[in-house]
């Protein structure tokens, strides 16, 4: 009698290690036809200004050349000549890019805030820029500025970079 106890006991405990496995494979979703492919999402338009472009030519060809001192000298007339936010993304990444290889911390929190204030700039980049202002904000001691920069990423949705810990 015992034996059979046990044979029941292993069989109740197989049927229910097993059925939740059935049941996960019953609820897969059924594989699109081979040669489906996924669709890439389509590059962004971007319309920069006449002026923009202008200003921005010369400056992008230093950077090819790594001449990073000339393109940092040129930023005064890139941020003159903008326009609308397309313009205003491209000028602060270039700002921010520059800024990081010039270790100039000020260029950088310029290129920033043009980051995030262009409503061209994705969401995630955004965020992201957010919580790197902020982030600098802190380091410098400036504890309002940073307060403001990583609210408004963790508001975003931003969860990495101990962002609950900094606020």
């Amino acid at each position: 009698m015992k034996s059979v106890t046990k044979l029941a006991l292993f069989a109740a405990l197989g049927a229910l290690t097993v059925s939740p496995t059935y049941a996960a494979d019953a609820e897969k979703p059924k594989k699109e036809k081979k040669g489906a492919k996924e669709k890439a999402p389509a590059p962004i338009k971007r319309a920069y200004s006449k002026e923009f472009t202008a200003a921005y030519g010369p400056a992008g060809k230093l950077l090819q050349k790594k001449d990073n001192a000339g393109a940092k000298a040129m930023w005064p007339q890139i941020k003159a000549s903008i326009m609308n936010d397309d313009d205003r993304y491209e000028a602060g990444l270039f700002a921010y890019n520059v800024g990081r290889d010039t270790t100039d911390t000020a260029l950088q929190n310029e290129g920033l805030d043009l980051m995030i204030a262009s409503p061209a700039t994705p969401a995630d980049l955004r965020k992201s820029a957010a919580m790197q202002r902020g982030q600098m904000a802190y380091n410098a001691k400036q504890y309002d500025v940073a307060e403001k920069f990583l609210r408004q990423a963790y508001d975003a949705g931003h969860r990495g970079n101990n962002v609950e810990l900094l606020l």
